[in-house]
């Protein structure tokens, strides 16, 4: 019977994240890339790192922009002061805790962070960059898992009718 309820919450939740990306994907702008002619070109799919970004966000804030943790953390990516005081650092711009509640300047605030502490953008260093907790590993990664189905199933329904389906 426990394996039957882990089974239909696993099937629920993947079609709830599905949900979401179908809902994300018609009310947020495509997100785009130049390429070297300068020309900007919709990316259809996302990244690894996007992937992460959206599984550090979820498991960080659910996703609520105006999100407020309990020791002064706040945005999708629960931005801490002393962050913000690396990134300034790093930077040499001066980024405010305002500014971790926009989730443009939120992650672009960890790209610097994972820009100066892990160029080469391994997932593992991202995640511990980030929290070092074993737990929080687990679930990011689980939520890395999660958010890679329900792109492949966003691509299928996107797709559905074409190559003959």
């Amino acid at each position: 019977m426990r394996n039957a309820f882990a089974s239909l919450l696993a099937i629920v939740m993947t079609v709830l994240t599905v949900l979401l990306f179908v809902w994300l994907d018609h009310t947020i702008p495509v997100r785009e890339r130049v390429i070297e002619t300068k020309i900007l070109v919709p990316v259809d799919t996302l990244s690894d790192w996007q992937i992460l970004e959206m599984a550090i966000a979820f498991t960080e804030s659910r996703f609520k922009t105006d999100a407020m943790g309990k020791a002064d953390d706040t945005g999708i990516l629960q931005i801490r002061p002393i962050y913000i005081d690396e990134v300034n650092r790093l930077s040499g711009r001066d980024y405010t805790i305002e500014d971790a509640l926009d989730p443009c300047m939120s992650l672009e605030m960890f790209n610097i962070v994972q820009g100066a502490w892990n160029p080469t953008k391994d997932m593992e260093e991202a995640i511990r960059l980030h929290n070092k907790s074993p737990y929080y590993r687990k679930v990011v990664l689980d939520n890395v898992d999660l958010i890679r189905s329900a792109e492949e199933m966003r691509r299928k329904i996107i797709n559905f009718g074409d190559d003959g389906q």
